[in-house]
């Protein structure tokens, strides 16, 4: 038998690559790339990164459960100037699969273990290959239950604790990294007044 570890994070040499990389695309108020977030140390478990400025407070809040295999991600977003503002979050996995490996089996062959792009809409697995991702990426809409990578024996995806049929599942090819794939949920833009407060649960 193979007792070889898995590394379930085969792009983290990357920092641009790494899991659970939360954005907001085209918001109004925008977070400014290689931003510094304080960090708060709540427990051995429970971590806190805070970013603000003049218009907004965001705080990502990372809970790990290890014997669970799970990590626990909540997203506040608070409004203090006046006016309104449209944003938007977006929960990015990566993953990476040497496309030169072929994955199918046969009646004498072992199928090789391969991690496919993956997304559980609408009480269906839709799964896709990095060959397949690099022609086109895939965009899947409905009630997404989880999103991410599957893998022969394993998966690692994220899955909203609130189901709401605006959110998508992205998969595509990454740029420039030959073999490495990105699994990006994106929630409905939302509006947020002076005073107004939003606690996104995008995965765990």
């Amino acid at each position: 038998a193979d007792r070889r570890q898995l590394d379930m994070v085969l792009t983290a040499d990357d920092e641009a690559l790494r899991p659970f990389t939360v954005t907001f695309p085209d918001s109004q108020i925008g977070v400014p790339a290689q931003t510094e977030w304080a960090v708060d140390k709540r427990s051995d478990t429970e971590v806190d990164f805070t970013w603000r400025n003049d218009d907004l407070t965001i705080v990502k809040r990372y809970r790990f459960i290890p014997q669970d295999y799970l990590v626990e991600l909540t997203v506040e977003v608070s409004k203090q100037s006046a006016g309104e503002a449209k944003q938007n979050l977006a929960v990015a996995l990566y993953q990476f699969q040497d496309p030169t490996v072929d994955g199918s089996g046969g009646l004498f062959k072992r199928p090789a273990p391969v991690w496919h792009a993956a997304c559980y809409v609408d009480g269906e697995v839709r799964s896709d290959g990095v060959r397949t991702l690099q022609k086109a990426e895939r965009i899947r809409t409905g009630k997404v239950s989880w999103a991410g990578f599957s893998h022969n024996y394993f998966l690692v995806a994220a899955a909203p604790k609130q189901e709401d049929p605006r959110v998508t599942c992205a998969s595509r090819a990454v740029q420039g990294r030959d073999g490495a794939m990105q699994m990006l949920l994106q929630f409905p833009t939302i509006t947020l007044k002076e005073g107004g407060t939003l606690v996104y649960e995008p995965g765990a």
